[in-house]
């Protein structure tokens, strides 16, 4: 059960990874980039209804409406930090999953090394003080 989570967490893992080695998730500075050009292509195509010029337009709504776009910047911000630690909350997970999955894989192949030279020490004192033993002595 615990293994078959940790391979689901490591899956989704892999998954954003990928997503975000994609370039879909932007950097909070690429991000507030897109949204300038967006405002900007916005203005321009609005011009021909505007007496004012794409610039001057622009100007006048950053004037009006600085709180929103830099609480909107600082919003993105503050995700882009929470989905990076997420991620290596994440890695830490798988991580530490692993090194569960490796003393379990060392404690079993010890576990068996164990018995099986039990088994050998038994056979050897057993020959050596001439003690008659069902399986020794196989039949030929």
């Amino acid at each position: 059960m615990a293994s078959e989570m940790a391979n689901r967490v490591v899956g989704k893992v892999k998954e954003i990874e990928k997503i975000w080695k994609s370039g879909s998730i932007l950097i909070p500075e690429e991000y507030g980039k897109q949204l300038d050009n967006l405002l900007r292509t916005t203005l321009k195509h609005g011009a021909a209804y505007n007496k004012e010029t794409p610039e001057e337009r622009y100007r006048t709504l950053m004037g009006q409406y600085t709180d929103l776009v830099d609480g909107l910047n600082k919003k993105y911000q503050k995700l882009y930090s929470k989905h990076s630690e997420y991620l290596k909350e994440e890695r830490l997970v798988a991580k530490l999953d692993l090194r569960e999955r490796l003393r379990y894989l060392v404690f079993r192949m010890l576990t068996g090394v164990g018995i099986a030279a039990i088994v050998l020490a038994t056979g050897w004192i057993a020959k050596e003080f001439e003690i008659p033993l069902p399986l020794l002595r196989a039949p030929v």
